[in-house]
C-alpha cells in the first residue's frame, strides 16, 4: 500500500534504454530528452456550439392587475387567464395574460434616437401616445424592446437599457390562421391599446413572432433609461453569444469593447473580453460559471490557467482552484472539456510525455524522488521514468490495439516497467505489510472504512477503535485480498479445480479476467457479472490482486490499455485517484469527479517548466490531495 524508492524502482526499465539505445547512448538520449521535456506548450483554438439564448420565464398570470381598472375597461379575466372584450352583447376572447420576470430590456436604434430618450428620461406619456397612434406595427402597437440584449441589434449603433421596478404583464395574441385561438388584429388597434394600457396591461406579446420582443405601452415602465454600462456583459457572457455567431452580433461585441473602462476592466468577465491575464481568484470565480460562456472565452480561461497558472501560480493559489472544481457544479463543464478531449488539442508533444509518466508512474511515485539525497541519482530515475512513458506513447501511436491477449499485454508490461516479473502469487496478500512482512494495520476514516466494506473482493477485519491526533474517529483494520476460494466462486473453473493448487487456480482466473477485459464483446462468458464500465472493470482486478509484486502498476497500465483501445477518449486514459490503490476507496458515484480531478492535478504537475520542480510539484500535489480528501489522509504519506 505504501510505497518507499527501493533499488527496485532505481534500476527500473534500464534494461529497455540499454536494448533501445544502447549502452553508452542511454544517458546522453536521457539528458537530451529531459532537457526537451519542459518547452512551453502552442496552444490552437478550437470550435465548439453556441448556446441558444433562453428568454425569461413566462409565469401564468394570477392577480397581477386591479379587477376594478380591468371592470371599467369593460375586460374581465377567467381562471385561465384569458381576457375577455365585455364591451359588446357578444364576449369576445382577446388573448392570454402572462408575467414576464425580467429585471431589464434593450432597444437598438440610431444614436440620435438613444441621445433623445436619454434626455427625455425615458419614454414619456405624449411621446407614447405618438407611438401608439402611429399605425399598425408587425406585432401589435407600440415601443419596441427585446429582453435579449443583441437579437435587435440591426435596427441601429447604439442601445438604451431600461431597467425595470417590477415584472411585465402582458397580453399574448398570435395569428389565427397559425393555430393561435387569439387574433393578432385587436393589439394592432390604436384605442384599443389605449383600453388595455388603462386597465393595467404593460405592453403586448405575439406568440411566435421574435419571442424575446415585447411592444409596451405603459410608458411608465420605461422611464429609467441608461446607456450600456460593463455590467450588462455578464447576459452576454451568460448566454454564450460568439463572434462568429452572426453580423450583427459582432457589431455588438464591438460595441461592448468599446465600453469597457480601465477600472472595469478588473472585473473577472470584461478581463475575459479583453483577453488579459487572469489571477487565480479570478479564474475560481470564473471556473463556476464555466458552462455558460462562449468557446472563445472558454479557451482564454482554459489558456490562463495552463499557460499561466499553472507554471507560476503558488502553492496556495492551485489549492484555491482545485477546492473550486470539488465542491462548485458549475465548473463541471471545465474538467469535462478538458477530460473529454476538447481542449487537450492545445497540449504540445513534451506536456503529453510527461502527463503519461504521471500515468504510468503514479504521482506519490514521482514525489519520492524528493526523498533521494544524491542529486544525480534522482535524475537519472527521473530520466528512465520519462524513457519508460516515450515507450508507452510509442505503443500508444502505433499498436495499442494490437493487444488482445495475456501475453501481449504482460510483456507491454514488462517493456515499461523493466525488471517487475508481475508472476501469480500462491498466497494471500494483504493491502500493506509492515518491514517484518507481517500484514499492517491501516487507520482508516468511517467514510473509508465503510466503502472499502462494500468491495466484495477485500476481507476487512476491524482491529479496533481509536483518536487520532486531531480527534478523528479511526478504525483499525487489517485488509487482504480476494482468497482462491472466492477465485473459484467467480470464475467456472470446472470440476477438475478442486485439486488444483492455489497458485493454479489464481493463475487460470487471471488468464481467463484479462483475456474477457481485452476482448469484451466475445469473452464475457469467461468471467460471472462481468463489469461493464471502465472503472469497474480496474477495480476488479486491483481488488483481486492476483499477482505477487506489481499490482498497482499492471492494473494502471491495464486501465490505459482498455481505455485507449475501447473506444475510449484518449483523454480518459488517466486514472480517478492520482495514487495508487486509493481508487479502491472511492464510491463508484464519485468516479467521475475524480477523474476529472486527477486530470487537473496531472496537468499543474506535468506544466512544471524544470526537472526539479516537477517532482517537488508531485510532492506537494500530494500534501495538496490529503487537504481536499481529509477521509484518505490518513492513507497518504
Amino acid at each position: 500500500m505504501r510505497f518507499h524508492v527501493t533499488g527496485m524502482l532505481k534500476s527500473l526499465v534500464l534494461f529497455i534504454l540499454v536494448i533501445q539505445f544502447g549502452q553508452t547512448q542511454t544517458q546522453a538520449h536521457a539528458n537530451s530528452l529531459c532537457a526537451s521535456l519542459f518547452d512551453s506548450a502552442k496552444t490552437q483554438s478550437t470550435k465548439s456550439t453556441v448556446q441558444k439564448f433562453e428568454t425569461p420565464a413566462l409565469l401564468p398570470f394570477t392577480s397581477e392587475l386591479s379587477l376594478e381598472k380591468l371592470r371599467s375597461q369593460n375586460f374581465k379575466v377567467d381562471k385561465e387567464g384569458v381576457l375577455w372584450d365585455t364591451s359588446k352583447p357578444t364576449h369576445r376572447k382577446i388573448g392570454l395574460l402572462k408575467v414576464i420576470d425580467t429585471n431589464k430590456v434593450y432597444q437598438w436604434a440610431s444614436q440620435r434616437y438613444h441621445q433623445d430618450i436619454i434626455e427625455a428620461g425615458g419614454i414619456t406619456k405624449g411621446w407614447m401616445k405618438s407611438i401608439l397612434g402611429a399605425g399598425p406595427q408587425a406585432a401589435g402597437v407600440g415601443f419596441y424592446v427585446s429582453t435579449h440584449p443583441f437579437d435587435s441589434a440591426s435596427y441601429g449603433t447604439a442601445v438604451t437599457v431600461f431597467d425595470l421596478r417590477r415584472p411585465l404583464v402582458l397580453l399574448e395574441s398570435g395569428l389565427v390562421h397559425e393555430g393561435y385561438p387569439f387574433a393578432l388584429d385587436t393589439i394592432s388597434s390604436e384605442s384599443f391599446a389605449l383600453r388595455a394600457q388603462a386597465a393595467g396591461i404593460d405592453g403586448f406579446r405575439t406568440h411566435g413572432y421574435q419571442e424575446s420582443w415585447i411592444s409596451v405601452i405603459n410608458s411608465q415602465v420605461l422611464s429609467k433609461p441608461r446607456a450600456l454600462n460593463p455590467e450588462d456583459l455578464a447576459p452576454f457572457l451568460q448566454y454564450g453569444v460568439s463572434l462568429s455567431y452572426n453580423g450583427y452580433l459582432k457589431r455588438s461585441l464591438s460595441f461592448l469593447r468599446d465600453q469597457l473602462t480601465d477600472s472595469d476592466i478588473e472585473r473577472p468577465f470584461y478581463k475575459v473580453l479583453r483577453k488579459k491575464n487572469l489571477n487565480s481568484s479570478e479564474i475560481a470565480h470564473l471556473l463556476q460559471h464555466y458552462s455558460n460562456y462562449a468557446e472563445e472565452n472558454r479557451l482564454h480561461i482554459y489558456n490562463e490557467l495552463k499557460n499561466n497558472l499553472l507554471q507560476t501560480g503558488s502553492l496556495d493559489e492551485i489549492k484555491k482552484i482545485f477546492q473550486i472544481l470539488i465542491e462548485k457544479p458549475g465548473s463541471d463543464a471545465f474538467t469535462d472539456e478538458f477530460v473529454n478531449g476538447i481542449y487537450p488539442k492545445n497540449i504540445n508533444k513534451n506536456l503529453n510525455l510527461k502527463m503519461s509518466l504521471l500515468d504510468i508512474f503514479d504521482i506519490r511515485t514521482v514525489s519520492q524522488l524528493s526523498d533521494v539525497a544524491d542529486q544525480n541519482e534522482k535524475m537519472h530515475l527521473l530520466h528512465q521514468y520519462f524513457s519508460a512513458a516515450e515507450i508507452y506513447e510509442g505503443h500508444l501511436n502505433s499498436n495499442f490495439h494490437g493487444i488482445k491477449t495475456p501475453a501481449e499485454l504482460l510483456a507491454f508490461s514488462k517493456q515499461i516497467y523493466g525488471d517487475v516479473q508481475f508472476k501469480t502469487r500462491d498466497i494471500d496478500v494483504a493491502m500493506a505489510f509492515d518491514a517484518y512482512g507481517r500484514i499492517a494495520e491501516l487507520p482508516l476514516s468511517d467514510i473509508a472504512f465503510k466503502r472499502i466494506s462494500k468491495n466484495p473482493n477485500l476481507q476487512v477485519r476491524l482491529i479496533r477503535t481509536e483518536r487520532a491526533a486531531n480527534g478523528e474517529k479511526l478504525k483499525i483494520v487489517e485488509v487482504t485480498y480476494a482468497s482462491p476460494e472466492q477465485y473459484s466462486k467467480m470464475f467456472d473453473l470446472g470440476p477438475d479445480a478442486k485439486n488444483w493448487t492455489s497458485k493454479k487456480i489464481i493463475a487460470e482466473s487471471t488468464k481467463r479476467l484479462l483475456t474477457a477485459l481485452l476482448n469484451p464483446y466475445q469473452k464475457r462468458h469467461l468471467v460471472k457479472d462481468f463489469p461493464h464500465s471502465l472503472f469497474e472493470r480496474y477495480s476488479l482486478f486491483l481488488s483481486l490482486h492476483p499477482l505477487e509484486d506489481g499490482n498497482g502498476r499492471f492494473s494502471r497500465l491495464l486501465y490505459l490499455v482498455l481505455g485507449n483501445t475501447q473506444n475510449m477518449a484518449r483523454t480518459q486514459r488517466g486514472l480517478t485517484f492520482p495514487i495508487y490503490d486509493l481508487d479502491l476507496f472511492l464510491d463508484h458515484s464519485e468516479v467521475q469527479p475524480q477523474i476529472k480531478i486527477g486530470a487537473m492535478m496531472k496537468l499543474w504537475v506535468a506544466a512544471s517548466n524544470s526537472p526539479e520542480m516537477f517532482i517537488d510539484r508531485s510532492k506537494q500535489a500530494v500534501a495538496i490531495l490529503k487537504e481536499l480528501y481529509p477521509h484518505l489522509s490518513s492513507l497518504i504519506e
